[in-house]
């Protein structure tokens, strides 16, 4: 039997028993009107044609709760947007920051990351997931397909710890190029960090996973390992 406490923690990097943790969801704006084409800002806020991007921000959310609650308690977790969580570092605190375009404290991360880049994103008429190795993994800019279209394509997302020199515990990056694919990452995270753990030990890593068709947040293979 796995010691869940235990490997947990390690895999978190919480570095106290008292290490709160902190989930970065992307802040949206129920105000603005009519809807904000993904590719425009408004005051650093994004908009959707529907909820469904944020709904699945927040469930990708919930699968990593299920993880990690029985670790710090549900007292200890809290929500910030974007530039809360990038103006107040919490050193102790460990932290999973969600989506991809829709975030800016996932670019925020990607360019604080020691050591060698990992994985970076590209986003244009085509978003791109590219890897150490150059290997490119891409959809069309999603919020320019209705479901059917994303339905029928593969999605890719990417799971990663990584380190930040400001940052003393464990700093993750839940994200997909698509809305299934950033659901799918938490759900994979929820179900595979021991494994995760005992692959990856104490190093950094991204784990790039493929979303076959039909697109469903249940349906992953990890296709690209990066440490």
């Amino acid at each position: 039997m796995i010691p869940q406490r235990t490997d947990i923690r390690s895999f978190l990097r919480a570095r106290s028993p008292s290490s709160g943790i902190n989930f970065c969801l992307p802040r949206f704006d129920g105000s603005l009107g009519a809807p904000v084409p993904l590719a425009e800002s408004v005051h650093g806020k994004f908009g959707y044609p529907s909820s469904t991007f944020a709904e699945r921000d927040a469930k990708s959310a919930l699968h990593v709760m299920h993880a990690v609650s029985g670790v710090v308690g549900d007292d200890a977790i809290e929500f910030t947007g974007p530039m809360e969580f990038m103006r107040r570092p919490e050193r102790d605190q460990i932290s999973f920051v969600f989506g991809s375009r829709s975030n800016d404290a996932a670019r925020w991360l990607l360019e604080r990351a020691k050591g060698p880049s990992l994985i970076r994103f590209e986003f244009g008429d085509t978003w791109k997931i590219i890897g150490a190795d150059g290997n490119i993994f891409s959809i069309p800019d999603p919020s320019t397909l209705d479901r059917d279209s994303y339905s029928a394509m593969t999605d890719f997302g990417v799971v990663a710890r990584l380190t930040i020199a400001d940052r003393a515990a464990g700093v993750f990056l839940i994200a997909g190029l698509g809305g299934r694919a950033t659901e799918g990452c938490g759900a994979y995270v929820s179900r595979n960090w021991a494994e995760l753990q005992s692959q990856f030990e104490d190093r950094d890593f991204a784990v790039v996973l493929a979303f076959p068709p039909p697109v469903s947040p249940e349906r992953h293979k990890p296709v690209a390992w990066y440490s």
